[in-house]
């Protein structure tokens, strides 16, 4: 019998209504991978950068251009509109890493927004040995699942009956990949309950919270910030994100010992 989770609420009207900082995270980001240099060496290694749920790459181009700037190969899934993850489309990911890998001799590291992080996350499952790290922002790991602003929709999109969960697959998936994992997640986020983003602490596992809406998340500056430091690390090392001080009041690590029940405390 698997453990459920506690039931937690959908993000309310005020953070709902915050999505509307999307536009100027987006503009931001822009406007800062304009002015990038390359301020820390790139090893220029192949970054797969997966859209969220209904979006397609466009949603995630300035983030691309971003890590692009610095030198690395930032490339989107090209399997246009995210509405799931067919075993076709999965099997065609899994050979692009692995393809990737086999060309450059380097593991590919890859980036998930939102449901795209789910996705991410099992993708290295199945080909760790292919994979550098993963990153996801704002992705439902854990919590309760339903605690969303978009679960009817998701429902009807892929046909299952309003407020059905797999709860085996759901207990699965909760487990983290046997690669490093970045959790970035906002507590203003207006469309998951950002319990359900929290990552369960190991050794290679981290959470880290940042100001941002969840539609801004994967271009959003703090995020671009936090992805930069973490796929600087080299090739075999990973140490947990440490923040710079300047910027602790906006990026903060997030610690906890078993979040299902929305417990936690702030490194």
């Amino acid at each position: 019998m698997t453990d459920r989770p506690q039931t937690l609420p959908a993000p309310g009207l005020t953070n709902v209504l915050l999505e509307s900082r999307v536009f100027g995270e987006t503009f931001a980001t822009v406007l800062v991978s304009a002015l990038l240099t390359r301020s820390r060496a790139s090893d220029g290694h192949t970054v797969l950068v997966l859209p969220g749920f209904a979006a397609t790459d466009i949603a995630t181009w300035p983030l691309r251009r971003a890590l692009n700037a610095l030198g690395y190969r930032a490339l989107g899934w090209g399997l246009g509109r995210n509405v799931g993850l067919p075993a076709e489309c999965r099997d065609r990911l899994l050979d692009r890493i692995r393809r990737h890998r086999r060309e450059t001799g380097m593991p590919v590291s890859l980036l998930g927004w939102s449901l795209g992080g789910v996705f991410a996350r099992e993708l290295a499952r199945h080909v760790p040995s292919d994979v550098r790290l993963v990153v996801t922002m704002g992705t439902p790991v854990s919590g309760d699942p339903r605690a969303n602003n978009m679960q009817a929709i998701y429902d009807r999109l892929s046909g299952r009956r309003p407020g059905e969960v797999d709860w085996n697959a759901y207990e699965r998936r909760r487990l983290p990949p046997p690669v490093p994992v970045t959790s970035i997640f906002s507590k203003t986020d207006g469309i998951l309950a950002w319990q359900c983003s929290l990552e369960d602490c190991s050794p290679r596992t981290e959470n880290v919270a940042i100001v941002s809406s969840h539609l801004g998340l994967p271009n959003n500056p703090l995020t671009l910030l936090v992805v930069a430091d973490r796929l600087g690390q080299r090739e075999g090392i990973w140490t947990p994100y440490d923040p710079p001080s300047a910027l602790r009041f906006l990026i903060r690590p997030y610690t906890t010992a078993r979040h299902a029940t929305g417990s936690g405390e702030s490194a």
